[in-house]
């Protein structure tokens, strides 16, 4: 079900640079709550939202895998990047939060977010 950017951002307490494009949104819950965002931007904008990661996002195969709600799929990315950290939030106690980023080309950059509470 598509869902506000600002929500699911806000959910893992993340920040989205201005201006940046928003691809898709979706949002499940079971046990279990999660958003996942499908954002492009540019260089700049990828290296003012990174450094809200304590981890920066690097070389693995695991994104490869893992299916897109928009952009891209991760099977053709030529060198995708990823991380994954825990935040502890005021509303939803223990937010895991993956990172996976797609660069294309210059100023071609698809990330991929993955919100959830464990």
């Amino acid at each position: 079900m598509p869902v506000p950017a600002e929500t699911a951002a806000k959910f893992g307490e993340v920040t989205l640079p201005q201006g940046v494009q928003v691809l898709g949104t979706d949002t499940d819950s079971g046990r279990d709550t999660r958003y996942r965002l499908a954002l492009q931007m540019t260089d700049t904008q990828l290296r003012e939202f990174l450094p809200q990661f304590p981890e920066t996002p690097e070389k693995s195969e695991i994104p490869k895998s893992t299916p897109v709600i928009a952009g891209p799929a991760l099977s053709s990315a030529p060198d995708p990047l990823y991380a994954q950290d825990q935040i502890i939030t005021t509303d939803h106690g223990t937010v895991t939060r993956e990172v996976i980023v797609d660069q294309r080309a210059p100023d071609e950059v698809y990330v991929h977010l993955s919100l959830y509470t464990t």
